[in-house]
């Protein structure tokens, strides 16, 4: 490049000063005849000083016999060195490229490209410089020099490039696994310049039956290739046994095993003799490669096929019970010639679904046969008719139930017909039903009015234990002519009461004994289309002997016959108030929250005796109070922000869930000015809590902390209402699945692991949101989140578990439950509760995820725990003060419970408070 400027400068000299050796180029002076340069004399630098000649030309002869030609690429640098007597180029362009070039006499030969952007190169510039030993070159490329080996021959990767790297004059050679010339291969007796080794990536699967016939794959180079033989050939022994060749190609081979016996993993040998030559290939690859304990040989079997029958129409989950299904490349199942599509599988189980058949196969026993890499699996199952399946009639329905149905909405229908067994998963259709009364074109409509339900007389009613049957009356009953049962709501519990006769006026129903408690009130509410109707109270009385039946029956007539004779009117008379005063006790006591108690721990005495006796209506209002009223500021807020609604809007449907402080019902919420049902999960309080203020100020405030929430992880509020008999009522989203916990735990569903991956990614997403909102949880747990219909997890605490948990809880002032299973030390030792806290909780929601329990719950006592952390374990020593104790006796604490899955008395714990 030095030569090039030179002559460049030459020219413009010889320009000014009038030479013939140069002149105007008539590229750009094509209209003048005259094209001799002019003398000028140039002031200071004359290459950068305007003058009288531009666009000039000049030919200057360049001294060298050898040309290099590149084809869409700038040059920008050039550097000559000499290796083993030969002259090399290292050429670089404006696209990162270093190409080497050999050059011998007049012809030169490009011997590899490097691209050298990867090391951040945009170009490569002119300055470059070799080192005196000639083993690194040093190139400038941006604010960079890179630091080159252009003495070394592992600039060639792979060994192909170093074989047909025969014309670089540093004589390389392939050396064990690279390429190296031979000074500088540390092995001489494994440096070879025409032979390649054979190179395995990876062997799969890694295992298969013992009976052979697993087709595995090897992937890797240098294998040889078919189309070469004789003078190419490759053996893979499998435990010594040669494994039958299917496919062949350079860098795959494809082979079936043979039998083998059923042992720890063996090896595979893979042997390649190639020795072809052509104009691409100068070398020759004879080499053998061992691969240790690359594949075993298992016992495969199958035991079971459940269930035995489903329709021809096909599409029945059939489940295959077994021992190591899952192992080999190829799986196929028939039953009897129809294949069966294969949905899943893993080591002990595989399910499909067959294919239609004909009708013709109906009623006929068809054996199911697994095929595993093309022998048939054994069947060792104890019954024959454990491998057999039978084809069917398709299901066909006859019969709808609810023929009769109101506009009330929120039916079920119930289908009925032939062939229906529970084999298939029914496609559940939602269907939407418009209000047709507003349709024009409608000329000709029945519509029936929702039923209605009477209360019982007085609202209590007596019925016998030993035929449990009672009346309700009401009108418009034709909707439930289509059942036999009758879904009736026993204490906030739902049951199903035997329907034994029916009219348009009057339902007879028989519930069973052991619904009832004997001389306890019960409330009884009847639940049809989504709503719920209170009948009043049923008290199951006890059964009598027929003696004492007897002497009741004549006593009753004695003290009749001498009030007749001996008091006559008055004392009649004063029967009469008697009768009125015991009808509004019942009535008094039905509502009375002290008579509700649970039936496993009052009796009938107990019962009268805990009661308030008096026939006063205002006793009855003292007892319990009004309903619990919202302040005026906190409703005007709730109606500003849309958040309270009347009570008319609201109808309940079933309970989805109790605990002790009440009820969750799923309800539908008429949407005010939208014209929308939306469906809702409404929390309440018993009656029996209700007259507890704290309670239900507990209940307003947990509330009113969701209002704020607005984040997809996180269950919101949308609004409170107000019932004259429930009191207060908090609605939120209807979550189908309902808690995280009750769903992994149910063994009907099947989560896969990434989606109990989402679980865990839920959670703390709606976590950290809570923590930007300054908010601590203080009881985050796998029961506390909810699924939605899209298995999205959301954060929340309906309180339910605290009930259903209460084991886990414990108090130490006998007012507030700890979950101290979970709880972080300094949280059960000091009442600590930050975002570090939920942290530690949050872990244990992910262990919950992936294994189903609560990792506390192997600890042997929680007394004992609680006791534990009287040794004010969590103090923390000064240098580990502000990072959360995760580096002081807090952790040994933790990681010795957790080792020890408790403790049984504190001398027995290693470490003693300072």
């Amino acid at each position: 490049m030095d030569s090039v400027e030179h002559a460049f400068t030459e020219a413009l000299k010889e320009c000014n000063e009038g030479k013939r050796s140069a002149r105007l180029s008539p590229t750009y002076h094509e209209n003048q005849d005259d094209l001799t340069c002019k003398p000028h004399e140039a002031l200071g630098d004359f290459t950068c000083t305007p003058g009288k000649n531009i666009y000039i030309e000049s030919l200057v002869p360049l001294i060298g016999g050898a040309k290099l030609t590149f084809q869409g690429r700038m040059t920008t640098s050039l550097t000559v060195m000499e290796q083993n007597g030969a002259t090399v180029v290292w050429v670089g362009d404006d696209q990162s490229f270093l190409h080497k070039i050999v050059v011998r006499n007049s012809s030169s030969r490009l011997l590899t490209s490097l691209d050298l952007s990867n090391f951040g190169s945009t170009g490569i510039r002119q300055s470059t410089a070799i080192d005196r030993m000639g083993a690194y070159g040093y190139f400038l490329t941006n604010e960079k020099v890179l630091r080159f080996p252009v003495g070394s021959c592992g600039i060639y990767k792979e060994c192909l490039l170093c074989m047909q790297s025969r014309e670089d004059p540093l004589g390389c050679g392939w050396c064990g696994d690279h390429c190296a010339h031979l000074a500088e291969c540390p092995h001489p007796k494994t440096f070879f310049i025409e032979r390649c080794p054979i190179e395995i990536d990876h062997v799969y699967p890694s295992n298969g039956s013992e009976f052979g016939g697993t087709l595995i794959t090897i992937q890797g180079d240098y294998l040889g290739a078919p189309e070469h033989k004789p003078n190419s050939s490759i053996e893979v022994l499998i435990d010594g046994r040669v494994c039958s060749i299917v496919q062949w190609s350079w860098k795959r081979v494809m082979c079936r095993t043979p039998a083998g016996f059923h042992r720890s993993s063996v090896d595979v040998i893979v042997t390649v003799n190639d020795t072809h030559r052509s104009g691409s290939k100068k070398y020759d690859v004879v080499d053998s490669r061992v691969l240790r304990s690359a594949f075993e040989y298992k016992v495969v079997r199958y035991i079971r096929v459940t269930p035995n029958y489903g329709p021809v129409s096909g599409n029945t989950n059939i489940t295959i019970r077994g021992i190591n299904l899952d192992i080999g490349s190829q799986r196929k199942v028939k039953v009897g010639k129809s294949k069966c599509r294969i949905q899943r599988r893993n080591a002990t189980f595989l399910e499909c679904s067959p294919e239609p058949v004909p009708i013709s196969q109906a009623n006929r026993m068809l054996e199911v046969t697994l095929t595993i890499d093309g022998v048939k699996v054994p069947f060792t199952g104890a019954n024959d008719c454990d491998s057999k399946f039978t084809f069917q009639s398709n299901p066909a329905s006859d019969d709808v139930g609810y023929k009769w149905p109101s506009f009330s909405g929120n039916y079920n229908f119930g289908l009925g017909g032939f062939h229906v067994r529970p084999v298939l998963k029914p496609n559940t259709v939602k269907v939407t039903f418009h209000d047709w009364t507003k349709k024009e074109n409608i000329h000709k409509k029945v519509q029936l009015p929702p039923p209605q339900f009477n209360s019982f007389p007085g609202r209590i009613w007596s019925v016998d234990a030993k035929d449990p049957s009672f009346e309700i009356t009401g009108n418009n009953f034709e909707p439930l002519m289509g059942s036999d049962k009758l879904p009736v709501r026993v204490d906030a519990i739902d049951h199903d009461c035997n329907i034994t006769s029916i009219s348009n006026r009057s339902v007879v129903c028989k519930l069973g004994t052991n619904v009832l408690a004997t001389g306890s009130p019960h409330t009884f509410e009847v639940v049809h289309a989504g709503q719920s109707y209170p009948i009043g109270n049923v008290t199951l009385l006890a059964q009598e002997s027929s003696h004492e039946s007897t002497l009741v029956s004549a006593g009753g007539a004695v003290v009749l016959l001498l009030m007749l004779v001996g008091v006559g009117i008055f004392l009649f008379h004063q029967r009469q108030l008697r009768a009125r005063s015991t009808s509004q006790l019942a009535c008094f006591a039905s509502f009375d929250s002290c008579c509700l108690k649970s039936r496993e721990h009052s009796s009938a005495g107990t019962y009268a005796s805990s009661c308030v006796q008096s026939s006063e209506p205002s006793a009855h209002q003292v007892l319990l109070g009004p309903a619990f009223q919202i302040d005026v500021d906190t409703k005007a807020l709730l109606l500003k922000e849309k958040l309270f609604f009347n009570r008319e809007d609201l109808q309940l449907g079933p309970v989805i869930g109790q605990g002790h402080f009440g009820c969750v019902y799923r309800g539908s919420l008429k949407m005010a000015g939208r014209g929308e049902i939306q469906d809702v999960a409404v929390k309440t309080l018993r009656n029996n809590t209700r007259g507890g203020d704290n309670d239900s100020q507990s209940f307003l405030e947990e509330a009113l902390i969701m209002k704020g929430f607005r984040h997809a992880n996180v269950l919101p509020l949308i609004g409170l209402t107000i019932d004259d008999r429930d009191g207060l009522m908090v609605m939120t989203p209807y979550m189908e699945y309902g808690d995280l916990l009750s769903y992994i735990r149910n063994e009907e569903n099947r989560p896969t692991v990434k989606l109990l991956i989402t679980f865990g990614i839920h959670v703390a997403q709606g976590m950290d949101y809570l923590a930007g909102m300054k908010f601590v949880h203080r009881d985050l747990a796998a029961r506390n989140c909810m699924l939605n219909e899209n298995f999205v997890a959301r954060v929340a605490d309906f309180g339910l578990s605290r009930d259903i948990y209460e084991k886990d809880y414990y108090s130490g002032d006998n007012k507030t439950k700890l979950p101290v299973r979970w709880m972080a030390p300094e949280s059960l030792e000091k009442g600590i509760y930050n975002h570090k806290t939920d942290v530690l909780h949050c872990k244990s929601v992910y262990f919950t995820t992936q294994t189903g329990s609560l990792e506390g719950q192997y600890f042997r006592k929680t007394r004992n725990l609680v006791s534990l952390s009287e040794q004010n374990l969590v103090d923390c020593s000064s240098e580990y003060h502000n990072s959360g104790c995760s580096g002081g006796r807090a952790d040994n604490a933790f990681d010795y419970i957790k080792a020890n899955g408790g403790i049984d008395t504190e001398e027995s714990y290693p470490y003693v408070a300072q």
